[in-house]
């Protein structure tokens, strides 16, 4: 039976993800939902800075890359088995060739994709951007010179708090096994090292970005090993603001707990873990009597020993 693993996260950050800037003024990225505007973080960056902190591990982890034509893309020569970054993460690479029988003829192009087996959701902004702007300016480098003669430089960018969540869904079946032949072309120790490494590097996500480094390590994050590969969890986290405190609604998420996935069709209360940290939240007391709270800690090393007996190790 296909194994799927799926947890969805909830972290605080501050101005992570900027888009093209208008003047002097940084954009943030961000989205319209329900007459309100909010920020977010692309799959795109969140992918980024998961492999720059898996690279700094494992340099193997950062696949080479090529120019074809005008196309910037991975080493059409590399594979699944040596690059983890393309097991995981999948990718489309093209290679032109030319039909040497058939002077002149234009150019055959070759291509071969791989379905990504771990799917990354964009970080939403769970609280709405109310037009927050900062003003900065080089003061401290005119100062230096001792002269006004260059001037002030002044400078805006759009600034927002806020607690985001995103979701991740991996296809454990198809971790290693190439998608043309079926075949398993890594151990099943080393399947499990794979997704295990990528389990550590979102434990301990961080993002640089502009001078900053942001923790994006998750503060509540809950899922599990189930038969099915729906992001369960998937844009159902919210934090009210409650009583001087954050609140995380525990209801929609035990009511989420309800759904019955196959082949056994029985709810997946059984089969889904929480982790959280402590102190953070007003109504704590409601968190601990989710099935199977623990720390985050706990919960990734609980995630593990799903998954190893999915492959079958030790």
């Amino acid at each position: 039976m296909a194994k799927h693993l799926t947890f969805t996260i909830l972290f605080q950050g501050r101005n992570l993800n900027y888009g093209e800037s208008v003047g002097t003024v940084g954009t943030l990225k961000k989205h319209y939902r329900d007459g309100r505007v909010h920020s977010y973080l692309s799959r795109q960056a969140l992918r980024y800075s998961l492999i720059e902190i898996l690279a700094s591990w494992d340099k193997k982890w950062k696949t080479k890359v090529e120019g074809e034509g005008k196309t910037l893309q991975y080493s059409y020569s590399a594979t699944i088995k040596d690059n983890p970054e393309l097991d995981l993460f999948g990718y489309m690479k093209t290679k032109s060739s030319k039909d040497k029988k058939k002077e002149g003829e234009d150019s055959k192009e070759k291509t071969m994709l791989r379905p990504a087996p771990v799917r990354i959701s964009d970080a939403t902004s769970l609280e709405a951007w109310n037009s927050e702007t900062a003003f900065n300016n080089n003061m401290g480098l005119m100062r230096r010179t001792g002269s006004d003669s260059l001037g002030l430089i002044p400078y805006q960018y759009e600034s927002h708090m806020s607690w985001y969540t995103y979701t991740v869904t991996i296809d454990l079946e198809n971790i290693g096994k190439n998608e043309n032949s079926e075949e398993v072309v890594i151990d099943e120790k080393e399947r499990f090292k794979r997704i295990s490494t990528l389990l550590d590097g979102i434990k301990c996500l961080y993002r640089d970005i502009r001078g900053r480094r942001e923790d994006l390590s998750p503060i509540f994050i809950i899922g599990g090993v189930t038969g099915t590969g729906n992001p369960i969890f998937y844009n159902l986290l919210k934090v009210d603001y409650k009583n001087n405190a954050d609140t995380l609604n525990v209801e929609t998420i035990k009511s989420r707990m309800n759904i019955t996935a196959p082949p056994e069709n029985k709810p997946i209360r059984d089969e889904i873990r929480v982790g959280f940290t402590s102190g953070i939240f007003g109504n704590e007391g409601d968190i601990k009597n989710l099935p199977n709270a623990t720390t985050v800690e706990e919960f990734f090393n609980a995630i593990k020993q799903d998954i190893s007996k999915v492959y079958g190790v030790a």
